[in-house]
């Protein structure tokens, strides 16, 4: 950043250092200064207008800082003025706000009538004149991973080296650390404040306590009432607005994370989305709210941590917390109702993406919902599931949707239904095939009853799938015939896909051989690129990579395919393991094994991360097979038996033939007792353990 500056300060004459209370302008202007003395020969100065509270005198006091004779003058600021015309200075003009447009009017002045004259200002709010360069500072950037420490870190470890220089870095608690600077969003004042307390508190200590971040960073030793404590730093910044301005801070303080224009008007209580505009501007101006960065075409803002803290502090004092939360959950309720019927087609990648950008929002009003009324909840859950699921977050997300449920066994609305739908896919993926499809059949019934036939294309499409995953290839076929024939009677172009790519599938998974199998394939791989679906792009893809009347380098073709759509939006996390899975097969046969085996290992980390067992099983099943082809029979069998646990779906009969060689090849080398025992100590194992033995990572 101080490097950044410089090279700003070789070509500006005004550069404004703006953003919020203790973010450490001050101090980067100060040592920006002071490394810039050598260019301004005529001296570099400080100062401070953090006292000043008449805007007459700053010109008397930047007289004063800079030592010109005669500062007290009541022409004081044409006296500067001409002190300083023929002179190259610098000018650290420092906490600006409080007189902003007095200071910007003096700031002018002397930059019309003194051209070797350059100042730096530290301003919670820009100047806004002409020629003004704006430089924005954000916290200390904070690490990412166990062996990287970022600035934020570094610094809380040097303060408290400082207080205890017994203590050595290395000894902290990196975790609790983190965790300070990440609550503190990289603060450099609050960082300090709060590592003045580790004479008396170790770090995981000061991080519990955090919730009461206003009543423990005082620095009883600071002189400055603005930088004595956090609760004053951001106070200052409070005292400056106008009684609107902060009615809307005090209600932005809902939010959990970052929210769009939408969802601030629906709070602010505004019918125009230009006045909610008005008032975010006027307040991220203020360096109180943050424009959050993003790929998403939606802008969304943010309150910092400690910002929304004291928003909170100010809302609930008011005696406006239950009014605000009452808007904020109607909001994102209102939301999730929009975006319904965009999970059936087209929409779901972008709706997906919806959520996922205010997340943090929609479940504050989840586990509100689950505390005061659970059927409140159901119309989050079909939204929220596919995020889950599609997102690779089933753990949470099977933990959520059954309690929910389970909550909700009275109700009979069309909402549950979604939420038992939704529930049924995410099982699936779990290994909790049984559930899934008493899950769905009760779905099912009720878009029947409801006469809801787009759903009920979509809920039979599902069912069929997980009938034939369970044997029952009759109920599977007749459920997708009937969904086909649902799409194509309400002219339902986009749900055509799913039962077509099932009904291929459940012929397939029966041993069918028909060449007609692998059209329908294709022709279900179009339409799902058509709506650009990845998923079922992927899913698509999986089965034909399995057509031996493809040449080995179309079958990498497509698996390669894969990989590269499972990075996509939409298409990434659930379907990841499942690319590299079947990427690995023909890398493996065109005889690349080592390259194989690491793409095998890719598979079985990203179904751990996912929670997808499904994902996990058809690893491990392919580690067996690899173990098997090189001779590791003790390996294969092991991983024989722990794949065939967490797959938990039928094994298709070309599954079975390709996996055959590997385990007859065990089964021989070790003997029937031999094998089976080592298929036992498999099929008991964990995910964890089991994944942990495929990767080597246990004896």
């Amino acid at each position: 950043e101080q490097q950044h500056l410089a090279e700003l300060l070789l070509d500006h004459r005004l550069i404004t250092i703006t953003g919020p209370g203790g973010v450490g302008k001050t101090r980067l202007g100060v040592e920006l200064a002071s490394a810039s003395r050598a260019r301004f020969p005529d001296g570099v100065w400080h100062v401070d207008l953090a006292s000043c509270s008449d805007p007459t005198q700053i010109g008397s006091t930047i007289g004063a800082a800079v030592h010109i004779p005669g500062a007290a003058a009541a022409d004081t600021l044409e006296h500067v003025a001409a002190a300083l015309a023929t002179k190259s200075v610098l000018v650290v003009l420092d906490n600006c706000e409080h007189l902003r447009q007095a200071a910007a009017d003096v700031v002018e002045t002397l930059l019309s009538r003194a051209p070797g004259l350059t100042i730096l200002a530290t301003s919670r709010r820009p100047l806004k004149i002409a020629g003004e360069q704006r430089y924005a500072l954000e916290g200390l950037p904070v690490g990412t991973d166990e062996e990287t420490i970022g600035d934020a870190e570094r610094l809380f470890i040097e303060r408290c080296s400082e207080i205890e220089p017994t203590q050595g870095g290395g000894d902290r608690p990196l975790r609790a650390i983190r965790a300070i600077c990440e609550h503190l969003d990289g603060l450099p004042l609050a960082l300090e404040l709060a590592a003045g307390r580790s004479d008396v508190l170790s770090p995981p200590e000061i991080s519990a306590l955090l919730s009461r971040r206003f009543a423990i960073l005082v620095d009883e030793r600071q002189p400055r009432d603005i930088h004595r404590s956090l609760e004053a730093t951001v106070g200052w910044s409070y005292g400056l607005l106008d009684p609107d301005e902060r009615s809307a801070y005090a209600a932005l303080g809902v939010f959990e994370g970052p929210f769009t224009i939408d969802a601030a008007a629906a709070v602010l209580g505004v019918d125009d989305v230009g006045d909610a505009v008005s008032r975010l501007e006027r307040l991220v101006t203020a360096s109180l709210v943050t424009v959050a960065s993003g790929e998403s075409d939606r802008t969304t803002f943010r309150l910092l941590e400690t910002l929304r803290a004291y928003a909170r502090d100010r809302l609930r004092e008011s005696g406006r917390w239950p009014e605000a939360v009452g808007r904020h959950d109607e909001h994102y309720l209102a939301v999730c109702a929009g975006l319904r019927e965009e999970f059936l087609g087209a929409g779901r990648v972008a709706a997906t993406d919806r959520i996922a950008q205010e997340l943090v929002d929609f479940l504050a009003v989840w586990d509100r919902g689950m505390l005061d009324d659970p059927t409140s909840v159901l119309p989050l859950a079909w939204p929220l599931g596919n995020y889950w699921l599609f997102g690779g977050r089933l753990g949470e997300g099977e933990g959520r949707l059954v309690n929910l449920l389970e909550a909700t066994t009275e109700d009979d609305s069309l909402a549950r239904a979604d939420a038992l739908t939704i529930a049924g896919f995410l099982l699936a993926y779990r290994n909790r095939m049984d559930q899934s499809v008493v899950l769905t059949a009760e779905a099912i019934g009720a878009y029947r009853e409801a006469e809801d036939e787009k759903r009920l294309a979509y809920g039979l499409a599902r069912g069929g799938h997980w009938a034939f995953a369970t044997g029952d290839g009759q109920a599977a076929m007749e459920m997708l015939h009937e969904s086909l024939e649902i799409c194509d009677r309400i002219d339902y172009e986009e749900g055509r896909a799913w039962p077509t790519a099932l009904i291929a599938q459940a012929r397939r998974w029966s041993g069918d051989t028909d060449p007609e199998i692998r059209d329908l394939f294709l022709e279900a791989r179009r339409r799902f690129i058509e709506m650009g679906e990845p998923y079922g792009q992927i899913h698509a893809d999986m089965i034909l990579t399995s057509f031996r009347e493809f040449s080995r380098e179309e079958r990498l073709r497509f698996a390669t395919e894969m990989v590269e759509i499972s990075q996509r939006s939409g298409g990434e996390s659930l379907m990841r393991p499942i690319a590299f899975h079947t990427l690995a097969y023909p890398v493996w046969e065109a005889g690349e094994r080592e390259r194989a085996e690491g793409l095998n290992r890719v598979c079985i980390r990203s179904a751990i991360a996912t929670g997808a067992a499904i994902d996990l099983g058809l690893g491990l099943m392919q580690a067996a097979r690899f173990a098997g082809e090189s001779g590791e029979a003790e390996r294969a069998a092991t991983l024989f038996g722990a794949g065939e646990t967490h797959f938990g779906m039928q094994i298709a009969p070309f599954q079975q033939e390709e996996l055959a060689p590997a385990e007859a090849g065990a089964r021989a080398q070790l003997g029937d007792a031999g094998y089976d025992e080592l298929f036992r100590i498999g099929s008991a194992m964990t995910s964890n353990e089991a994944a942990a033995y495929a990767l080597g990572e246990s004896a």
